[in-house]
């Protein structure tokens, strides 16, 4: 709202309440350089308690940068690919079995999100695996939950894609926040105008691609460009985001 670029330093204070700490219990706060710009936290155990928290009530989304992934059992590291609720399907390796799994987690409290890797293992006389832990997180996608509470869609996203449609009419704002959220991850971001058939796409497009993002047209009815989607998507752990019914599904 102040017109500031991503390379202007700003600085915040520390509030009660802010970290969910008693106040009278401060502890010394340092300084972090993130995209450019400067922020203020509490001493926590990973940066992935940090950051852009505060982001959440400001907006639809928030990005986070997550602590260095650790040394694990690869044989046992697999791939979340979907999340039903409390059911999740599993991308495993090839001599492991059938190239994906239903599995189930280990109690309540573990929430695995698509994108994120986990260590599970086969159960005994059944098909299902066991999801018994979540490995550190390269960065995560979140935003608020309707109680106001910080919910995760996704994890390790190496690629952001943004759907927009010229039906419905396409929110160019929204489109920004998923870019800038991209950003702060870190993740590479592309734009794809879908439903290419009904409509060209707007000037705004020729914007992006000015600014150095990948923008494709796509039309999920004949296939055109599904190739090209196909060939950004090669090699990255990709997340399709952007308005209700603009094609995300379909494409």
């Amino acid at each position: 709202h102040d017109c500031r670029d991503f390379d202007d330093a700003i600085f915040c204070g520390l509030q009660p309440r802010h970290f969910e700490i008693d106040p009278d219990q401060a502890r010394g706060a340092r300084t972090l350089r993130l995209c450019g710009s400067v922020c203020r936290r509490c001493h926590r155990e990973s940066v992935a308690d940090a950051c852009i928290d505060s982001t959440r009530t400001n907006g639809i989304l928030c990005a986070m940068a997550s602590p260095r992934k650790t040394e694990t059992d690869a044989s046992r590291e697999m791939l979340v690919t979907a999340c039903y609720g409390r059911r999740f399907g599993l991308a495993v390796p090839v001599d492991l079995g059938a190239p994906e799994h239903q599995a189930r987690t280990r109690g309540k409290r573990l929430r695995p999100v698509a994108g994120d890797r986990v260590l599970a293992s086969p159960l005994a006389n059944e098909d299902d695996w066991l999801i018994e832990s979540v490995l550190s997180r390269d960065n995560e996608l979140a935003r608020p939950d309707s109680r106001g509470r910080r919910e995760v869609l996704a994890a390790n996203v190496s690629l952001m894609i943004v759907v927009v449609a010229p039906e419905p009419a396409p929110d160019f704002y929204i489109v920004d926040r998923y870019l800038a959220a991209a950003r702060l991850m870190p993740c590479e971001a592309a734009i794809v105008w879908s439903k290419s058939d009904l409509d060209d796409p707007p000037e705004a497009c020729e914007t992006y691609a000015a600014l150095n993002y990948p923008v494709l047209s796509c039309s999920a009815r004949g296939g055109a460009g599904s190739a090209a989607l196909a060939s950004l998507l090669q090699g990255h752990t990709g997340i399709l985001v952007g308005q209700s019914g603009v094609g995300k599904s379909s494409l």
